[in-house]
């Protein structure tokens, strides 16, 4: 086995507890408490400014994901085991909430920031965060899978 494969292993594994992390973080920490003390406006504010950040991270993550489950299912060829299926097909479910949040809401949220509409903008983002909690899910699901699938 080359020194690419425990790389891209420790890669693969880095970037998706970096982006279900990061959902963690708005989901549960940054969520509630950004409705308790902000106004709207301070909110959504807050709110594009984090996403903006967050959403490169992930466009990265998904590459980089993407690149190394691929390199990795090439090194394990036919002995793939079904949690290494479960793992990509939740991964691709991902993947597809993601753009979805982001060529929608997230492109609704920009624009009415913009135009200084914070009302739509807080309708856009309560989208996004619904979005974010089901791919959370999907997320930490995809982690006890990849924990212990192999144990089944």
């Amino acid at each position: 086995m080359s020194l690419a494969t425990p790389i891209a292993s420790a890669l693969h594994v880095l970037t998706a507890v970096t982006w279900v992390g990061g959902m963690f973080f708005a989901f549960v920490v940054l969520a509630p408490n950004a409705s308790k003390t902000l106004d709207i406006q301070q909110r959504v504010l807050l709110w594009h400014g984090v996403l903006q950040k967050f959403f490169l991270g992930v466009w990265v993550a998904f590459i980089t994901l993407f690149l190394t489950g691929i390199w990795l299912i090439g090194v394990y060829g036919s002995a793939i085991r079904t949690h290494m299926t479960i793992m990509a097909l939740l991964g691709l479910a991902m993947v597809g909430i993601f753009m979805k949040t982001y060529f929608k809401p997230f492109k609704a949220l920009s624009a009415a920031v913009a135009l200084n509409n914070y009302d739509e903008a807080d309708k856009a983002l309560s989208k996004i965060k619904a979005l974010v909690g089901i791919n959370l899910v999907l997320g930490l699901a995809t982690i006890v899978v990849a924990a212990g699938g192999r144990f089944l």
